[in-house]
C-alpha cells in the first residue's frame, strides 16, 4: 500500500487527521517514511551538513570548549550533546580532537 493510499484508507475510516499526525507518518512510515528509506544525508543525500564535508568545524568547537574550560569552569565537567537527525559526525570530531588537545577533558 502506498503512502497516499493509506492516508486515503485512514482518512476514509477515521476522519481528518491533523499535521502532527501526517507528519508522523510521511517521516517515519517503514515503508515509504523519508527517514527509513536510502541514505538522506551526505554526497548521495538531499542534504549534507559542514560536519560531513570536513572534520574542521568540530576541530573548532573541541577547540573553543577546551580553552572555554580551561578558562572559566575546570573545576566542573563539561557535556556535549549532539541533537539531529544526522550521523553523530560532528561529536565524533569534536571528541577525537578534544583527545588529542586536551585529554584533561576525559577524566
Amino acid at each position: 500500500m502506498s503512502l497516499l493510499s493509506h492516508f486515503a484508507r485512514r482518512i476514509r475510516l477515521m476522519g481528518p487527521i491533523s499535521v502532527a499526525e501526517f507528519m508522523k507518518d510521511v517521516i517515519s512510515d517503514p515503508k515509504h517514511g523519508y527517514y527509513p528509506q536510502a541514505a538522506r544525508i551526505g554526497h548521495k543525500g538531499d542534504f549534507i551538513t559542514a560536519p560531513e564535508l570536513t572534520p574542521v568545524f568540530g576541530e573548532i568547537v573541541a577547540a573553543w570548549s577546551l580553552v572555554h574550560w580551561e578558562k572559566v569552569i575546570k573545576s566542573n565537567t563539561i557535556s556535549f550533546t549532539e541533537l539531529g537527525p544526522g550521523r553523530g559526525t560532528l561529536m565524533k570530531d569534536i571528541l577525537e580532537t578534544a583527545g588529542i588537545i586536551g585529554p584533561a577533558f576525559f577524566w
